[in-house]
């Protein structure tokens, strides 16, 4: 099945991330993360808002550093996102005010999450950090991935996610996907699985306090649970392309989700993990929410990284 496209928006910069976030009184926004490097090698940014209705541009955030990650959070009523440059924006969606956090040692983000008072950042030098979020304070760093063939050779830590408010999972570029105790100072995880394929593992969302599910670039998303003292696989598919960002927006209410699978366009899937609706000719789709309109609609959006370009779609009930 495929996707009927609605409208689409041009960005003046490429796009990488996208979440949708409920309004009070008006429609849903889209926010996109966006980021490339200019001419001197600089990296740029800004967060861009958009109507969800109309794909009219509603705000524009500028960054000091590329935007590289965004989530939205409707429990804190709240979208943040994190910079090349050290720093995470905290966006309140009807007021289109924020407020900005920066790390010290300005390192690159690659995600962030939250969890109560807290806020977990990974950082494309493999190392992972938790931060008081009311007193900004740093309450433990670890390296938390590395590419052991090749040394201390630095290696991405991709994403990361709470699963209780002292343990947290993180997935990077040697293919691990890493469990830390942060009461713990120490460098080794409590648990650990590797990816057989040593593809990448780039996405990490936490689904229950023993759950969780992965994305890599070796175009497979798996479903994990914490069972008698280890990370075992519950579930597994393989997608399109890699899996960089999947929105559960609906998964509650409708059983869907949309699934950004980097050079293989976006897909719309159910629980069973059974492909619904593929959209193929995506220029590298990083960012992808879906979510239901006024009128009762699933709607999907995605972001062309290459084309710099959100796309609206409808989904057929």
């Amino acid at each position: 099945m495929s996707l009927q496209k609605i409208k689409s928006l041009n960005f003046d910069l490429k796009p990488c991330s996208l979440c949708c976030v409920p309004r009070t009184s008006e429609d849903n926004i889209y926010v996109a993360a966006c980021y490339e490097q200019d001419s001197a090698g600089a990296y740029i940014g800004e967060i861009v808002l958009v109507n969800s209705s109309t794909l009219t541009q509603v705000s524009k955030i500028e960054a000091t550093g590329g935007v590289f990650r965004i989530h939205c959070s409707s429990e804190n009523n709240l979208f943040y996102a994190v910079t090349t440059d050290g720093k995470c924006f905290f966006g309140d969606p009807d007021s289109l005010q924020f407020k900005k956090y920066s790390h010290p040692e300005s390192p690159y983000f690659t995600d962030g999450r939250i969890f109560d008072d807290r806020i977990a950042f990974t950082s494309d030098s493999g190392k992972a950090y938790v931060i008081d979020r009311n007193k900004e304070e740093e309450l433990w760093r670890t390296r938390a991935h590395r590419l052991k063939k090749i040394g201390d050779l630095e290696c991405p830590a991709w994403s990361c996610d709470f699963l209780e408010k002292d343990m947290l999972i993180t997935a990077g570029d040697d293919g691990l996907v890493n469990m830390w105790d942060i009461r713990i100072p120490d460098e080794k995880p409590v648990l650990s699985w590797n990816n057989d394929n040593d593809s990448g593992t780039v996405f990490v969302s936490r689904r229950s306090s023993k759950i969780f599910s992965v994305g890599d670039y070796g175009q497979q998303y798996r479903l994990f649970n914490i069972n008698n003292g280890k990370i075992e696989v519950e579930k597994s598919v393989e997608l399109p392309g890699g899996v960089w960002h999947v929105d559960y927006t609906l998964e509650s209410s409708k059983g869907l989700y949309s699934v950004a699978c980097m050079q293989g366009g976006i897909i719309v899937m159910n629980k069973e993990f059974e492909i619904l609706a593929h959209v193929a000719d995506s220029k590298l789709s990083y960012g992808t929410t879906i979510h239901e309109t006024t009128e009762g609609l699933i709607q999907v959006a995605e972001v062309e990284f290459e084309d710099k370009r959100i796309n609206s779609f409808q989904f057929p009930l």
